[in-house]
């Protein structure tokens, strides 16, 4: 894999330093506040914020009044104010950005993707539901990303016939041979079955 043309095992940190990744699971210690996690955030990353600006993070999730609050309650949202204060970082990394998110927030993540699209940065994400992301190039990345599954597997297929034609036989012959396999009777699975 390689950034800016370089591979990323020689770059290690200088490519950490640009991008922003956010898992799944949310990284925040629910015995500190939004603010403090954020802060620790992105400092942990080396982006240095200014207190103004993590104000304005929570402030976009509607995290203000719980600045200085816990973050148990509100750890997803916490997570994802720090997209706010990462719109230099060129990359974006989202496992399932909308997760514990309400429509409001999901709405929010959508404008912040893209926008940070529209500024020359990239994101690459997951998700289960549906998302009004509208960057152009993620459909026709996603178009051409399975257009090259679907020729990757159909080579593979080619150069294997002997694996897919014994994968078809299996399914051809199963249900001749094994009359519950299509239609299972109580009666005949109770004879042929122990107990």
């Amino acid at each position: 894999m390689r950034w800016d043309g370089t591979e990323i095992r020689h770059l290690r940190e200088e490519y950490s330093k640009r991008l922003v990744y956010i898992g799944h699971a949310a990284a925040v210690k629910d015995d500190l506040t939004a603010a403090e996690n954020l802060r620790i955030a992105c400092t942990l990353a080396g982006h240095r914020v200014a207190p103004l600006r993590i104000q304005q993070a929570l402030d976009a999730f509607e995290l203000a009044d719980l600045r200085e609050a816990a973050v148990a309650r509100t750890a997803a949202a916490a997570v994802l104010a720090r997209l706010v204060v990462s719109e230099s970082m060129p990359l974006w990394l989202l496992d399932e950005p909308y997760a514990a998110l309400d429509a409001a927030a999901g709405r929010l993540v959508e404008e912040l993707i893209d926008g940070h699209v529209a500024r020359g940065g990239a994101v690459v994400f997951t998700t289960h539901q549906d998302t009004r992301v509208r960057a152009s190039r993620l459909s026709t990345w996603m178009l051409e990303a399975a257009r090259c599954v679907v020729v990757r597997d159909l080579l593979v297929a080619w150069r294997r016939r002997s694996d897919v034609a014994t994968a078809l036989l299996f399914f051809v012959i199963s249900p001749a041979c094994f009359r519950w396999a299509s239609a299972p009777k109580p009666d005949l699975l109770r004879s042929i079955a122990p107990g």
